[in-house]
């Protein structure tokens, strides 16, 4: 077993449940040991552009490593009508700012809640210049793993080109279909991680260790891929950790999880 070396690079959510402003939250990550941040794609509580947030995360010490994009509108992609023209436009939006921002990943939800509307012929004719303006500006699209596999598989079959990929989301698949094997299927295509725990029923978005996911098992598969980007969580304080701990305890805990879950990668 090769000897472990150093810290690995770990990332987090930067929304992580307090209730902070962005400029705190972000300190506080870097403090607690963290290398890069997620950002959610949007204009934040105190008006800052994503631009702006991105710069913010940069001068505090910390990557980019990508951005979520909104998902209010996802499911209307696969229906007729204006709101699904509007969906596509918006992801279009996300990717030309990500490419002002120099963030070089967005991760994008096909589908949203429990019944979304079924995987359709115009939902990926819509799909089809969103990746093409990708791939023009030098951004990826991860396509997260969610509740349906189906709109999932149809867009990484149908789109192979290199801006096209999967986010992996750990919780999502222990909850919601352990079924699809997301990481032996598609993995060589692996663009994120979105790591976090829960009971397999609940996606809580809990701290790794706090749940049944078998930990070294997966940090072996994603080891398998090929992946070399950060260990990454998305985890959120609102499923019970904000009233028993404050933000920098429930930093330090997701810190060491994730560097933990990253030497297992290493093969430490």
């Amino acid at each position: 077993m090769p000897e472990n070396r150093g810290k690995p690079s770990i990332g987090l959510y930067a929304w992580f449940g307090y209730d902070l402003p962005l400029a705190q939250s972000l300190e506080k990550i870097r403090r607690a040991g963290f290398d890069s941040v997620i950002l959610w794609w949007s204009d934040a509580p105190d008006g800052s552009s994503r631009t702006a947030q991105a710069a913010l995360a940069r001068r505090t010490g910390l990557m980019v490593e990508n951005a979520h994009a909104p998902f209010g509108r996802c499911n209307a992609l696969w229906l007729p009508g204006e709101e699904g023209n509007r969906a596509a436009a918006d992801l279009i939006a996300g990717i030309e700012d990500c490419a002002d921002a120099h963030v070089g990943t967005l991760v994008v939800h096909l589908t949203d809640g429990a019944a979304p509307p079924p995987c359709s012929s115009l939902g990926l004719e819509r799909l089809r210049p969103v990746v093409d303006r990708a791939g023009r500006l030098g951004v990826r699209l991860a396509f997260e793993n969610l509740r349906h596999a189906e709109h999932l598989k149809r867009v990484l079959d149908t789109f192979e080109e290199p801006a096209a990929g999967l986010c992996y989301d750990s919780g999502h698949h222990h909850g919601w279909g352990r079924e699809t094997d997301w990481l032996g299927d598609y993995g060589a295509r692996l663009f994120a991680l979105h790591l976090h725990d829960n009971d397999g029923i609940r996606d809580c978005h809990a701290l790794p260790f706090d749940g049944g996911i078998d930990w070294p098992a997966l940090a072996s598969r994603i080891a398998a891929t090929g992946y070399t980007g950060p260990t990454t969580l998305e985890v959120e304080a609102w499923g019970g950790y904000e009233d028993r701990m404050p933000p920098e305890e429930f930093l330090r805990r997701a810190a060491e999880a994730a560097v933990r879950i990253g030497r297992m990668r290493d093969g430490g």
